[in-house]
């Protein structure tokens, strides 16, 4: 992508230096995520579209990511040999909740370059998007203005909502999820939550400004319950509609509902998560029915380094016949990946569409400060006359069969401050019969992906 500046290389430096220094004084809890990814950190997360804290005359948030990557023997059609990246992500955010008290204001920027990437690296806007306006919205408290319930959110908006299968804010990927629109949001997260918006998404362009996506509408509404004595509980309904006349065959006209219960892990007790979503509509011109389930359990003992293991099976339908005028592969929308099917960047092999996978994780916490995760996922098509998403590989006869191969990672987090963070990570990807047998095939020899990366955060409130 050019030549590195001066700025570029430090970052590299930076990074490098990071993942081998000894651990400083420990940082607290919130340092590495938790196994799941879904808790907030930093800009990463809790910066999402919230509400400036009502006391704050200014806030000023900075964050910078530095990640290195390397994958050999790739397996998406068309790709072959090796690939490496220097993944850099900078974003800035600004906050006020006095300038017009009531009414809050967020402003946050974001820059996602890469570098040293090599000749054939498939490089696209979920790499790179410059210097480009992340967030900037008003939030109106209702009650205030027009003695209505609830928080009403104006503007260009990026967060998670529930388990973040399906609208996310990304945290691994280099660039980020954003909607221009509106959200209401009634209630208290300890009790019920309700959120309803109507949105169109920002489409994310390389070197130019971003701008709202004109022919796609997405909208839904989502309840989330804490009433419940032994488990939390998620309802919600998505829908969007596109009008794309030169991908008219491609538009998506549908419907998804969902559900999903869980119990937060919890030292010497069980828990749980399941969630399950239904998809009916239209895909073009043809009927289009589609479901995902996740199922999966944890325990937690209470003894040193507090290990957790878990079991957890993903199921994402796919398209039995490509010829018989519906199409039933299941529809991801925007939600994130890693910290279900591990690591995208320039990796990202599972997507929830046309997947069958068991998998298990064991989680250690060795210091307050530190996270190691080891985990592993077997791979099946849902259906195997259906595409696997992301790679474009596909036979529709479906003679190459359906297994795709298995997947073991391991992941090492620390926080040396509260200011900086490292991970580290191996994925090896043992690759099955289907790439042996499926047309296109790059190759059968088993993958190998690294990643180093380096987090520095730093925020500040005047009040």
């Amino acid at each position: 992508m050019g030549r590195m500046p001066a700025l570029s290389i430090a970052s590299a430096l930076l990074l490098l230096c990071t993942c081998v220094l000894p651990a400083a004084a420990q940082a607290p809890r919130s340092g590495p995520e938790g196994q799941d990814g879904k808790k907030a950190e930093t800009i990463s997360g809790k910066a999402g579209s919230v509400a400036p804290q009502a006391s704050e005359w200014l806030g000023i948030a900075i964050e910078h990511r530095s990640r290195y990557e390397t994958l050999d023997n790739r397996f998406r059609l068309g790709e072959t040999g090796s690939d490496q990246q220097l993944a850099l992500r900078t974003r800035v955010r600004v906050s006020s909740n006095r300038i017009l008290k009531p009414v809050g204001l967020l402003f946050e920027f974001e820059d996602a370059r890469v570098y040293l990437d090599d000749r054939g690296s498939t490089v696209t806007n979920s790499h790179v998007d410059k210097h480009d306006i992340l967030q900037l919205y008003a939030s109106v408290p209702m009650d205030r203005i027009l003695h209505l319930p609830g928080t009403l959110f104006i503007g260009r908006q990026s967060f998670d909502l529930g388990s973040r299968r399906f609208f996310a804010r990304n945290r691994f990927r280099n660039t980020t999820n954003a909607f221009d629109g509106f959200r209401w949001t009634m209630g208290n997260e300890k009790a019920w939550l309700l959120q309803a918006f109507a949105f169109q998404p920002v489409l994310r362009r390389m070197d130019q400004l971003d701008t709202r996506d004109h022919r796609v509408y997405f909208w839904g509404t989502f309840l989330s319950t804490a009433r419940a004595p032994r488990f939390r509980s998620e309802f919600y309904y998505f829908g969007i509609h596109e009008d794309r006349p030169l991908l008219s065959a491609l538009n998506r006209r549908h419907s998804t509902v969902g559900t999903r219960f869980f119990r937060d892990p919890r030292a010497g007790a069980v828990s749980f998560e399941f969630e399950a979503a239904l998809q009916f509509g239209k895909l073009g011109s043809s009927d289009h029915l589609a479901h995902l389930e996740h199922v999966s359990a944890d325990y937690s003992w209470n003894a040193p380094w507090r290990p957790m293991v878990t079991a957890r099976y993903d199921y994402a339908s796919g398209d039995r016949d490509p010829n018989d005028g519906r199409v039933d592969t299941f529809d991801p929308l925007f939600g994130a990946r890693r910290w279900e099917y591990g690591p995208t960047g320039i990796y990202g092999a599972w997507s929830r569409a046309n997947l069958n996978s068991p998998g298990w994780a064991v989680l250690l916490n060795p210091t307050k400060a530190s996270l190691i995760d080891l985990s592993m996922r077997w791979c099946w098509l849902a259906q195997a006359r259906d595409l696997w998403a992301g790679t474009r590989l596909r036979d529709a006869t479906g003679a190459a069969g359906s297994y795709l191969g298995s997947q073991m990672e391991l992941r090492l987090r620390h926080s040396f401050t509260k200011y900086l963070r490292a991970d580290i990570g191996y994925i090896r990807f043992f690759k099955g019969s289907y790439l042996e047998r499926v047309p296109g095939s790059p190759g059968a020899l088993d993958s190998n992906y690294i990643y180093a990366e380096a987090n520095i955060s730093f925020e500040h409130f005047w009040r």
